[in-house]
């Protein structure tokens, strides 16, 4: 049953996908955005070589209606690409947190890829601890390789040369995603459906990390998108 529940879902986000389209995105060259005071912000698109074969950040907020109040938002490709550096994401992503049952406070995720072990994968979580001290718990997980990997999807990823941003309604979530030849950054809207310009692929990546990672993952960070994702189903 959780398994056609799953399918369902993951069904009806491709839907989503596909009828919201990439058609939305605008050439960061060529269009001008000059307030996000009445969205949520942007979601990215762009084409910049980077030394990792998958870094993947993944955010979600107590509350479904947030605002980027310009803190990841820039109309120019070159400032945008320096958002993707690891200081500032850190910093993006620490500004809010989720409230864990053992006085701990969650703040994000993040799976990177081990380019010197094929297959493994490195999960980093942070926390806030009960005295208010940033804390990192790190962990490895090793992907069957001969069954499914993310090597085939991220390859699909970087051949895509779709480049450019979109407006995002207020959002529940935030995806981060740095390949070798691509820099995603996105959000995702639960009250209204809207999964923004995701492609097939960035949600079977999304799909594939957070279910290869459950049981490592707070479970309150999994309770509330389940929430998130009821309620969708039920408007």
């Amino acid at each position: 049953m959780k398994k056609r529940i799953t399918i369902v879902i993951l069904f009806f986000m491709i839907i989503l996908i596909n009828s919201y389209g990439s058609e939305n995105l605008n050439n960061l060259k060529l269009q001008k955005i000059k307030s996000t005071s009445f969205t949520g912000g942007i979601d990215y698109i762009l084409n910049d070589s980077s030394p990792y074969e998958m870094i993947f950040y993944f955010k979600l907020y107590d509350l479904q209606e947030n605002t980027d109040s310009n803190k990841f938002f820039d109309e120019n490709k070159e400032i945008a690409i320096k958002m993707f550096n690891s200081e500032y994401l850190h910093s993006h992503y620490t500004q809010e947190y989720i409230q864990l049952k053992n006085g701990e406070k969650f703040l994000y995720g993040k799976i990177t890829a081990m380019p010197s072990y094929v297959g493994m994968l490195k999960l980093e979580l942070y926390f806030i601890d009960k005295n208010n001290v940033e804390k990192k718990k790190v962990l490895y997980k090793k992907m069957d390789i001969e069954k499914e990997s993310i090597y085939p999807i991220l390859r699909k990823i970087n051949a895509d040369k779709t480049e450019g941003f979109s407006v995002a309604l207020p959002y529940a979530e935030e995806i981060g995603i740095i390949t070798e030849k691509k820099k995603i950054h996105k959000k995702i809207n639960y009250n209204y459906g809207q999964f923004g310009n995701f492609s097939n692929e960035e949600i079977e990546l999304y799909a594939y990390l957070l279910g290869f990672f459950k049981d490592e993952i707070p479970k309150e960070f999994l309770e509330l998108k389940r929430k998130y994702l009821d309620e969708m189903m039920k408007d």
